[in-house]
């Protein structure tokens, strides 16, 4: 986010006949064009005549006074300053009540530009946490976190996309007490309402604090938070992801490993990270959609091709507690799901070996291993091919363990 404080001084005297002396220095770091326009009280900017238009280049000044000799007394009378593509900002506006009046006028204009929603909804990420972006959730409630998530073990296709999941609660990887970070972090990001009305979900402190937002407005959103930080998985009473595994239910581990059997290129990870907070204030002030003239008396955020004022008596705070920002997986576990088919195929195998016919082999293969896979890759298979194909998946889970374990 870019930090924009500009000063424009205009030096202006009135003399008894409605002259109008005008000396203007441009302190701006870029270009600027200045414009002055008067007309009567009722009239609106937009339609004053413009007596006066000059171009400065960034940090110059006019060298002579300029002099203007059409405004009357009674008349109002602004200046106006075209700054680059971010618009048209007004500096002053008077009426002019009496002759010889002398101004000295400093003009400033605060912005915060900012190139995006998205470009900002990840800066705010970024400076929120440090966790990487793929395969990670957003902005959950910490108990939810700790019974559903951490220490769960999430099934990936090739692509990294979760097709499955061990929550924690059922693997018995549950960690408690909650345990946060020891950091504190003060944090600022502009919104606009369009893109908070379709993502209040993924937005921190959004959604969670119940904040009202108009998608016509925008919104700047300051983040004070407090015991803020990562936490590593370690299993409940000492007992490692190895353990847990053997001893969850049979039912829920034969369901993940037909699922593996049917695609062998499945992978799975321990979610054994998490980045955390205790407590937030979050302060959020609203921005009204700017008119046609920008007025740089107030704070200024252009977002894209917008311009938002900042509205006065718009803000809002409210706090935010025990929530988890990311979670995500360091730890490779596929070794345990290869391992866990070995010895299934194993025991499938001897069931097999039973059947008294082709048929009641292939019925039970599909029974406990499932259709259309390595096994019975066919609607018809002899009990021998069954048993060999069986076999040759044996042999590649066992060279497949070796490899990924060592």
């Amino acid at each position: 986010m870019k930090h924009y404080h500009f000063l424009l001084l205009a030096l202006i005297t009135f003399n008894i006949n409605g002259q109008v002396k005008l000396k203007f220095n441009n302190t701006l770091d870029e270009q600027i064009v200045v414009k002055v326009r008067h007309g009567e009280i009722s009239t609106p900017i937009e339609s004053m005549s413009e007596v006066f238009t000059q171009t400065m280049q960034a940090n110059s000044e006019t060298p002579d006074f300029i002099r203007l000799r059409d405004v009357r007394k009674g008349q109002k009378f602004v200046v106006l300053g075209q700054i680059g593509t971010k618009g048209l900002f007004k500096f002053f506006e008077s009426t002019l009540l009496r002759r010889n009046s002398e101004h000295i006028i400093t003009m400033t204009a605060t912005m915060d530009e900012v190139g995006n929603d998205e470009i900002s909804y990840q800066n705010l990420l970024k400076a929120i946490s440090d966790t990487p972006p793929e395969n990670s959730r957003k902005v959950i409630p910490a108990d939810d976190a700790y019974n559903t998530f951490f220490g769960g073990l999430s099934i990936r296709d090739k692509e990294g996309n979760e097709i499955d999941r061990i929550d924690a609660s059922v693997l018995k990887a549950v960690k408690n007490p909650i345990q946060y970070g020891n950091l504190d972090k003060k944090i600022e990001a502009f919104f606009t309402g369009s893109f908070l009305t379709k993502n209040n979900g993924e937005v921190p402190g959004i959604a969670s604090a119940s904040i009202a937002v108009n998608s016509s407005r925008g919104y700047k959103l300051k983040y004070d938070l407090n015991d803020i930080g990562t936490r590593v998985w370690s299993g409940p009473n000492g007992k490692s992801i190895d353990e847990l595994f053997s001893q969850l239910n049979p039912i829920v581990k034969n369901g993940v490993v037909k699922r593996y059997l049917a695609d062998t290129t499945l992978t799975m990870h321990q979610l054994d990270h998490l980045y955390l907070f205790q407590s937030a204030i979050i302060s959020v002030e609203k921005y009204k959609s700017s008119k046609t003239i920008i007025d740089a008396t107030v704070p200024v955020f252009l977002s894209s091709s917008s311009a938002f004022e900042k509205e006065e008596g718009g803000d809002d705070t409210t706090a935010s507690t025990n929530t988890v920002l990311n979670i995500w997986s360091k730890k490779d576990v596929t070794y345990l799901l290869v391992q866990a088919a070995k010895d299934y195929l194993e025991k499938q195998k001897e069931i097999i070996a039973i059947a008294k016919s082709n048929m009641e082999a292939q019925k039970i293969a599909e029974a406990v291993i499932g259709k259309n896979n390595a096994i019975t890759p066919v609607e018809k298979v002899s009990k021998t091919a069954i048993l060999n194909n069986v076999d040759k998946e044996i042999t590649k889970a066992t060279k497949k363990l070796l490899k990924i374990k060592f």
